[in-house]
């Protein structure tokens, strides 16, 4: 990782001592660097790209190429530049993950059968936002600074499925436990689902952008604004054994609001495309 992120700084310092000597703000075919009015924009995560030419330099075996996603999501900003120092501004952010969990238990207490358990997690968060960029700078560094009102929406729940039907002779997978653990039980959790949260808000941002080649940009900013969030009622499911016949029942909690200032949406370092 160290040499990832050494190879990835003499990179940047190189681009920036080739291109500082352009001061006409073209390429060698004459073609303008910075954005002008009425183009568009795409930015996406230079993370993964970042990683990927700093692995190709530095040898690192099983370098994947990137992807335009992340673990905590995909993000992804345009914006339509009205003149050269203004630009409207969308942002979109998906992100999805499910997990899995299975454990192996015996048949009904059988030594030589055995049966599936499975805790099955899936997570949604969606955040679209719109506003204004304004930018500064007469060279490859530009400031950029505007604002950003946003809406969100998250949801999350857990699913338990057992290969043994509750009977209070049969082993059930106690998922509390670190590793999961096979025992008789008289009462499983079934479903586990959060209240979906919706949330309101606004920010401000500031950050700079360098222009590397006509139309290509690396770039980095921080958010921070003040999120009114309400979230649903959560839901718990659960089976339980009362010695001859087993039942479900369903408990609700009561939902939330809150106002809050927070960074939103943490720094980040992006690759822009002007077009």
């Amino acid at each position: 990782m160290k040499k990832s992120i050494f190879t990835i700084c003499v990179i940047l310092v190189s681009m920036t001592m080739v291109f500082a000597q352009n001061t006409e703000l073209k390429s060698k075919k004459g073609v303008p660097i910075l954005p002008e009015a009425g183009e568009y924009s795409l930015a996406v995560d230079a993370v993964p790209f970042l990683c990927y030419f700093g692995d190709a330099f530095n040898g690192t075996v099983g370098n994947t190429a990137p992807i335009f996603s992340s673990p905590q999501g995909m993000t992804i900003v345009g914006k339509k530049m009205i003149d050269a120092n203004k630009a409207y501004r969308v942002m979109f952010r998906l992100g999805m993950t499910t997990f899995t969990d299975k454990n192996e238990v015996a048949k009904d207490l059988s030594a030589t059968d055995f049966v599936t358990d499975k805790m099955t997690n899936g997570a949604t968060n969606v955040m679209l936002g719109v506003g204004i960029e304004n930018r500064r700078g007469k060279g490859r560094v530009q400031g950029v600074y505007g604002y950003q009102a946003f809406i969100n929406l998250e949801m999350a729940s857990t699913k338990y499925t057992y290969g043994n039907n509750l009977t209070g002779t049969a082993l059930s997978t106690d998922w509390t436990t670190t590793p999961p653990s096979a025992t008789l039980m008289t009462s499983r959790l079934t479903k586990n689902k959060q209240g979906m949260v919706f949330g309101l808000g606004a920010m401000v941002f500031a950050g700079v952008e360098y222009f590397f080649a006509p139309k290509m940009s690396l770039g980095g900013e921080f958010n921070f604004g003040l999120m009114v969030e309400m979230e649903g009622k959560d839901s718990v499911e659960a089976e339980s054994w009362n010695g001859t016949s087993s039942s479900t029942t369903e408990v609700e909690n009561g939902g939330a609001f809150g106002i809050g200032l927070d960074n939103m949406i943490s720094g980040q370092i992006t690759l822009s495309f002007y077009f």
